[in-house]
């Protein structure tokens, strides 16, 4: 199945240069051509990238007519999930970018092995989200995308599984969801941060005293016993995502 890519970039110019390089990236990695659809204003990216539309964004963040940035703030209140990349004239807002889970900031003029390496994280992100495990839901099994889950909390032998816009409840213990989980993906982001709650880390958008608080605005609590390893854990996580982010600039004197 080819990838779509979204580009919204109101310079022709460096629309042209991006398209260009992607191609070239597809051509020497051996790829079927990416689908490339360029948008000239946040309006026009609007209108066309509803979630699941795009398997990739690539976005200026000094628009003509709007701020880049914000386009990104309103997509993700709709796509958490989709890689998204920024590409920019300057690095200022490269803390915004890890706050709406970019997957990577470049700075113009592009460079094309700073866009290879932003285009292979993309692709494992995009491999990533394929991932599923199966949950008994009555006489059937249902299939869940594991990038979807927010957290999973037990009581007793029923595990509550939180999506972003639903719940399911399984008769199955967390220590076998929690397997299942690492069976299906070995690097699943996910966390025990209480023997009752396992958090899924890339669905954190604060960490407080003794909770997390995630996207979906419920708090999800940390043990007092294991706080100090949970803490840990998530802040080398968000460590390794600020440097995965990767702030590429263009090394002086070479030709992209």
């Amino acid at each position: 199945m080819s990838i779509k890519i979204a580009v919204c970039e109101d310079s022709q110019k460096d629309a042209k240069q991006l398209c260009d390089q992607i191609s070239r990236y597809c051509y020497e990695n051996s790829l079927p051509p990416y689908e490339t659809d360029v948008y000239s204003d946040g309006s026009a990216f609007y209108r066309h990238c509803v979630p699941g539309a795009y398997d990739m964004v690539f976005m200026d963040i000094y628009l003509e007519k709007e701020n880049g940035m914000q386009v990104v703030r309103n997509l993700r209140k709709l796509d958490r999930e989709c890689p998204i990349v920024f590409f920019t004239r300057s690095t200022d807002h490269a803390v915004e970018a890890f706050e709406v889970n970019a997957a990577h900031y470049l700075t113009k003029p592009l460079e094309y092995s700073r866009l290879a390496e932003a285009l292979d994280r993309c692709q494992k992100l995009h491999e990533r989200q394929s991932k599923f495990i199966l949950l008994p839901v009555g006489k059937a099994l249902r299939k869940v995308c594991i990038a979807e889950i927010v957290f999973i909390e037990v009581f007793d032998n029923i595990s509550i599984v939180h999506l972003e816009k639903e719940d399911i409840s399984v008769r199955a213990p967390l220590k076998h969801l929690e397997e299942d989980i690492r069976r299906a993906d070995e690097h699943a982001d996910f966390l025990r941060c209480h023997r009752s709650y396992l958090v899924n880390m890339n669905w954190i958008t604060a960490l407080r005293s003794d909770f997390f608080l995630m996207y979906t605005g419920i708090p999800v609590p940390i043990s007092k016993y294991t706080k100090k390893k949970v803490v840990q854990a998530y802040e080398e996580f968000a460590l390794k995502q600020v440097r995965d982010t990767c702030i590429s600039q263009p090394v002086p004197g070479r030709e992209p």
